[in-house]
């Protein structure tokens, strides 16, 4: 960062000191009378263009340090060190620039003219600070801006409620032979094919993957049953100690949530069959109702846990110039070369697919000389004769004859026909980042979204449907695009905001890009 401040003076600091010199420093007229009344120095705050500006130089010249008077008795010595303006210009690039904290040498309040030079570039790497800040009581200032003002980019949508940490999600399995469920991060990792077990939700809830604040170790642990045994997932370590020790597997922390509601999280609920064994996680509080009066579930309260949950909405863009004044207008001032852009705002995250449409399954056993199932189609297969049993008879005087007896039986196929549900959808794509300062090249296009769950007879109908595509962020003072999700895109970050300015200069789409009047 570089600020150099700069001054109309100080003059004389030497040398003589005399009436047209004041009128040519002070009156900036090279012709024409000035009288000793109009070289007073003004302190009045609604003056907007005082000749002699008060300042703390001004307060301050002579020498005897005493100023240059506001009464009568002014004296041309009081003008030594004197100053008209005062410049402040920003170069190279910074983050947040606040102009408030620059070497005003307090005179943001007084009423000299002041101008703020923007000649560099300025951005911001989040949407909670504007690229340029300006929030002090302050008269007669000028932001003068040759440079670049860039705002941020809205994150999109999916993104994790901490900055400080990665979300990863769980998903539902089922056994319908055991009526257990199974939560995993990382299905490719585990013996789910092998166990019988069906996705329900490619994404029940969500856990960090790091500990960030608030969070505490969520854990895992398994009871080995032939063919496949319950799971237990815990916040509690004095439970899970004590399962490890009554001879559960050891399946260690498999991510972070929090035991207490915060922003951007959902409570997970727990619940026990005691008859099967299984533990159900759900957020849904519809299906803790039905599994409690219908299933044999018992609610667990305690062992409940929050889910940090991605956000549906895109992310605001940043603002990029920030002026608060409670006190004098400030102007600002745009040249043909400048950039004043707020931040795009992000994308809004896609919505999960639609689970593939129901199918008929079917599936055949035979039966012999017999009625199938009720309900169930009969077809004939084929037939085959079988002995079952002997005829003997005598012959003669003493011989005995016999032959075998056979009977014919006819098999016929049944065929069962099941209506089996859709597989998945597949999860939406995330919303991207808008156009900003920490965004100024990448794609705006929103992410894709995951493939369906494959369909097929005995364990689902059709395939699952693709999840949306994530909203495209938006590029520079745009909005962040919508999906059909249930949120929205992010608005756009304003280019000016604030109050009490006014906006001069060159302002077209390419100096100028969000809203700017106040």
């Amino acid at each position: 960062m570089t600020a150099a401040v700069t001054k109309a003076g100080p003059y004389y600091s030497t040398g003589s000191i005399s009436f047209s010199s004041l009128r040519s420093n002070f009156k900036e007229t090279s012709s024409g009378t000035i009288s000793a009344s109009e070289l007073k120095r003004i302190t009045s705050t609604s003056n907007t263009n005082p000749i002699v500006p008060d300042c703390t130089e001004n307060r301050t010249s002579g020498p005897l340090s005493n100023g240059i008077s506001t009464e009568n008795n002014l004296k041309l010595s009081q003008f030594r060190n004197s100053i008209k303006y005062y410049y402040i210009t920003q170069t190279g690039t910074d983050l947040n620039f606040n102009i408030d904290s620059q070497s005003w040498n307090s005179n943001l309040n007084k009423n000299i003219v002041k101008k703020m030079y923007i000649s560099g570039v300025c951005g911001s790497n989040s949407i909670s600070n504007p690229a340029v800040l300006l929030n002090v009581e302050v008269y007669n200032l000028i932001i003068d801006v040759f440079g670049s003002i860039l705002g941020a980019g809205g994150k999109g949508g999916g993104y994790s409620p901490d900055p400080a940490g990665t979300t990863i999600s769980f998903e539902r399995y089922y056994n319908s032979s055991t009526g257990l469920h199974f939560y995993t991060s990382n299905p490719s990792n585990e013996f789910i094919s092998a166990n019988q077990y069906i996705l329900e939700s490619p994404s029940s809830f969500y856990a960090f993957t790091t500990k960030v604040a608030n969070t505490t170790e969520l854990y895992r642990a398994y009871k080995d049953f032939a063919p496949a045994g319950p799971h237990i997932l815990t916040t509690n370590k004095s439970e899970y100690d004590n399962v490890i020790a009554a001879g559960w597997d050891d399946e260690g922390i498999v991510g972070y949530v929090y035991t207490s509601s915060f922003t951007n999280t959902i409570q997970i609920y727990r619940l026990y069959n005691s008859t099967t064994g299984d533990f159900l996680y759900t957020d849904s509080s519809t299906e803790v109702s039905e599994a409690t009066n219908s299933d044999g579930y018992t609610y667990q309260a305690s062992s409940s846990f929050y889910s940090p949950f991605p956000e549906i909405n895109g992310q605001p863009g940043g603002n990029a110039l920030q002026v608060i004044s409670s006190s004098g207008k400030v102007s600002i001032y745009v040249r043909p070369d400048s950039n004043i852009y707020g931040g795009g705002g992000g994308g809004e995250k896609g919505a999960t697919g639609a689970r593939g449409n129901t199918q008929s399954c079917y599936s055949t056993y035979q039966v012999t000389d017999a009625e199938c199932n009720s309900g169930d189609s009969r077809s004939y297969s084929y037939q085959y004769s079988s002995v079952t049993g002997r005829r003997c008879w005598w012959r003669f005087c003493c011989e005995t004859q016999c032959n075998d007896t056979y009977t014919t039986f006819t098999v016929y196929n049944c065929t069962t026909s099941s209506s089996v549900i859709g597989a998945p959808g597949g999860v939406g794509g995330n919303g991207t980042l808008g156009r900003g300062y920490n965004n100024q090249i990448a794609s705006l296009t929103g992410g894709k979204g995951s493939l369906g769950t494959n369909g097929g007879c005995p364990t689902y109908g059709d395939t699952g449907y693709t999840g949306e595509d994530g909203g495209d962020g938006g590029d520079w003072g745009r909005n962040g695009g919508n999906t059909t999700n249930t949120g929205n895109g992010g608005p756009a970050g304003r280019a000016i905001s604030g109050s009490n300015y006014t906006v001069n200069g060159v302002i077209n789409l390419n100096t100028v890009r969000g809203l700017y009047n106040p």
